[in-house]
């Protein structure tokens, strides 16, 4: 409904009460999403809100999403200044994988944040993470 697709009609409302209602259901996804439309705020007049991104990330990242700890280690580090929480959770995103954690890492490198060996350290797990998941059916494609 948020933008129309298959034919719908686009109903922000719709889409916003169908997101909460799987956030509630216990939607990894949805969480996600939430959190990320309360932390710009304004979607369909969703107010802006700083604690309910971050509750919605919570969840999600307590439910194994690399990418909700990623969200929540720039938040912690850009937006409450908490450095070492920060990093712990964007190195967390890169042990389960996503690439763009190493990416962040590097620059915390640059900044102090973390030394060259616990980059490495990421990276490697990161490769292993992602060396895990893979399979001989998706390298086909």
């Amino acid at each position: 409904y948020d933008e129309g697709d298959f034919g719908l009609q686009v109903d922000i409302a719709k889409a916003l009460g169908l997101l909460q209602r799987a956030a509630d259901l216990g939607s990894i996804e949805a969480n996600l999403n939430l959190g990320t439309r309360y932390f710009g705020g304004g979607y369909g007049g969703l107010p802006k809100s700083n604690l309910k991104a971050r509750l919605h990330w919570e969840f999600a990242a307590k439910n194994g999403d690399p990418d909700a700890h990623l969200r929540l280690g720039l938040f912690e580090c850009h937006v409450n200044g908490n450095r070492d929480l920060g990093t712990r959770h964007v190195r967390i995103s890169a042990q389960l994988g996503d690439k763009k954690a190493v990416t962040f890492l590097k620059e915390m490198v640059i900044l102090g944040d973390i030394n060259k060996e616990e980059l490495e350290d990421s990276e490697k797990a990161c490769d292993a993470a992602l060396e895990a998941m893979r399979t001989e059916e998706r390298d086909q494609y």
